[in-house]
């Protein structure tokens, strides 16, 4: 936790979204979450500290995941209510099931090279979202790879797109108005 911390710290975001098993909350009986919420408070954080269950998010797996969401701004966050039902011993009961996110994925081959083309559209409202991002980036660069990188950017409001790729992403400088920029353009805009 000493790193997350100091990484905050350097970087000074106005929100960060922190993930971690469940036992952060009974290890060393609890010393490590009380410590980690104290050195957020002491940096200046407003917290708010959650356990989930992945299920009810629409996450095709049985999880309970703890969650810290902070702001230097002062506001209150409060953890959506889960937008899937889940039941029965363990949770094995639920909406959203690992068919549910990958029942239309094309069959698998050993040829190298082509992407693989779907069989058939998706067949439900969590394969569209995964297939069928809402800002497309088709022909923004020569690289489906890099379009897809591109398309998570937006979906997920990005502030930057931190890459390497001097041929293609670090060459548009910029997508829908986010920043690409190369790790140390980040670190010297920060730290500077």
């Amino acid at each position: 936790m000493g790193h997350y911390i100091r990484l905050l710290e350097g970087i000074r975001p106005k929100w960060f979204v922190m993930e971690n098993v469940e036992g952060l909350l009974t290890n060393a009986g609890g010393l490590h979450v009380r410590d980690t919420v104290a050195a957020f408070l002491e940096a200046g954080y407003w917290l708010n500290l959650e356990k989930v269950y992945a299920q009810g998010y629409g996450v095709p797996q049985r999880r309970k995941r703890v969650l810290i969401v902070g702001n230097r701004l002062g506001q209150n966050f409060l953890f959506p209510e889960p937008v899937t039902r889940f039941s029965g011993s363990l949770f094995r009961k639920g909406e959203i099931t690992f068919a549910t996110a990958v029942s239309d994925l094309p069959l698998a081959t050993k040829e190298a090279g082509e992407p693989l083309m779907f069989r058939e559209p998706p067949r439900n409202e969590l394969q569209a979202y995964l297939v069928f991002p809402i800002d497309r980036a088709t022909g923004a660069t020569p690289d489906p790879g890099d379009e897809m990188i591109l398309e998570c950017a937006a979906a997920a409001a990005a502030d930057f797109i931190v890459s390497g790729d001097k041929k293609h992403l670090l060459a548009l400088r910029q997508f829908q108005g986010i920043p690409i920029v190369s790790p140390a353009e980040l670190f010297e805009s920060m730290f500077t």
